[in-house]
């Protein structure tokens, strides 16, 4: 499953603090103040989209909510440093705003971690990789104006105040338009080679390029983000209860590929 990361980053720190009761605090105040002022999130999830040209998902709305409630209640992060875009709240034109808005020092004074989660559809389309918000299109002639490419994702997070950028990515579940595009359905290219020499940056996919991701019905989430959030929850962490990303990582991959 590992062909699903672009890239392996420059850094591992201390990304995650677990529940304040399992963490001495007085030995952590860098990792507390981190947490405090630095960390920021943008989830965003769309099950049920605007066209009808698009069908719909199961968990994708689920997922998100999942994914920010971990944030909030597990990692230590604050409400109010949490954008959740969930469903018709999560437009294209939203959520690029939210994106350049991060290049704003004045909003995000004490910038050191920004996470952007995606959970919804995903499709390529002339060598790029594209994840479709709630208005978003099928259709070539509107792939660029009405999707978003990753790559746009990745150079916003890298024009922004941020010095350690996460991408997680629970797409390409099927196809978009059903059984009828194309005859099949394909997940996203392979274009990690774009990113090979990327620092600071790191992007985790749901599935392996070319293939398409799974749901976990007994969770009712994806199953890319079922295992990140157990991972999140404290399945990752390393005896000291820290989790790393490269521990998330190793975690949710060896987790999917068994």
């Amino acid at each position: 499953m590992k062909k699903g990361i672009l890239f392996l980053l420059c850094f591992l720190p201390l990304l995650f603090g677990q529940n304040a009761g399992a963490v001495d605090n007085s030995k952590n105040f860098e990792l507390v103040r981190q947490i405090e002022y630095g960390n920021y999130a943008i989830v965003v999830g769309v099950s049920d989209y605007l066209h009808n040209e698009i069908e719909d998902l199961h968990y994708c709305e689920k997922d998100a909510t999942d994914f920010y409630n971990v944030l909030v209640t597990d990692c230590g992060y604050k409400k109010e440093h949490v954008i959740k875009l969930i469903g018709k709240d999560a437009t294209r034109e939203k959520i690029i705003n939210m994106l350049t808005g991060l290049a704003n020092q004045k909003l995000y004074p004490h910038a050191e971690t920004i996470i952007f989660y995606f959970s919804g559809h995903g499709m390529a389309s002339n060598n790029e990789n594209f994840i479709l918000p709630f208005d978003g299109s099928v259709k070539e002639s509107k792939m660029q104006e009405s999707n978003i490419a990753i790559d746009s994702v990745k150079n916003l997070l890298e024009n922004s105040t941020f010095t350690k950028r996460l991408i997680f990515i629970d797409a390409c579940r099927y196809n978009p338009e059903g059984k009828a595009y194309l005859g099949s359905a394909k997940g996203f290219i392979d274009v990690s080679t774009a990113y090979a020499h990327a620092k600071g940056t790191k992007i985790l996919l749901g599935c392996e390029f070319g293939k398409l991701s799974y749901e976990n019905d007994q969770a009712q989430n994806g199953l890319f983000t079922s295992y990140l959030l157990d991972g999140l929850r404290g399945s990752a962490a390393s005896s000291d209860n820290r989790i790393t990303i490269g521990l998330l990582e190793e975690y949710v991959f060896d987790k999917m590929a068994s």
